[in-house]
């Protein structure tokens, strides 16, 4: 006679057990593991691609860019092509900063034929401090190297910051206000 209470601490199957069926058992828990997670990982993609937060951060990464390069040729003058840059300004820009590039044309134009004056600009930081995708509205400040050669003396290189003011218009965001921040005064 054996005795039932010991435990049959073996690791062979037992008698009557299909090899088989061990094996089929496992792959049905690996497929159905696999259709779970390739479940999931489809429903995150779907979301993530439909995401209200994905388009903003797209929009906002446009803005700051679009906001640089328009800074960028506002900041280029050059007494040799100014009729040639103040016609993109025009394409950059809403009123009221149009206007008054337009209401300076001229004094502009004197002022750096007179110099014989030529800059050109580079963003070197820049962030946007608000969006407003529905009023199609947006603020940046921008850190700008700005080099000026007048005739024959060297170029000089002065380092600014700007506060932009951009509106979206059917053709894109343009520049709608540009200003110089100053220095905080020291304390």
């Amino acid at each position: 006679m054996t005795d039932r209470s010991t435990t049959d601490l073996s690791t062979d199957p037992p008698q009557g057990a299909d090899p088989r069926r061990v094996l089929v058992l496992g792959a049905t828990v690996l497929v159905v593991l696999a259709t779970l997670f390739a479940g999931w990982y489809g429903v995150s993609w779907a979301v993530a691609g439909s995401d209200d937060g994905l388009d903003f951060a797209r929009e906002r990464d446009e803005v700051v860019l679009v906001g640089q390069q328009h800074v960028i040729n506002l900041l280029h003058q050059d007494y040799r092509k100014y009729d040639e840059i103040f016609e993109q300004l025009k394409s950059a820009t809403t009123s009221p900063l149009s206007e008054a590039l337009a209401a300076d044309k001229e004094a502009t134009k004197k002022y750096l034929n007179d110099r014989k004056l030529v800059t050109t600009a580079k963003a070197r930081e820049s962030a946007l401090t608000e969006l407003d995708l529905r009023a199609g509205k947006a603020k940046m400040l921008a850190i700008v190297e700005l080099t000026g050669k007048s005739g024959e003396e060297q170029p000089q290189v002065s380092t600014g910051r700007v506060a932009v003011e951009l509106t979206r218009t059917p053709d894109g965001w343009r520049l709608s206000a540009l200003d110089a921040v100053r220095p905080a005064p020291a304390v």
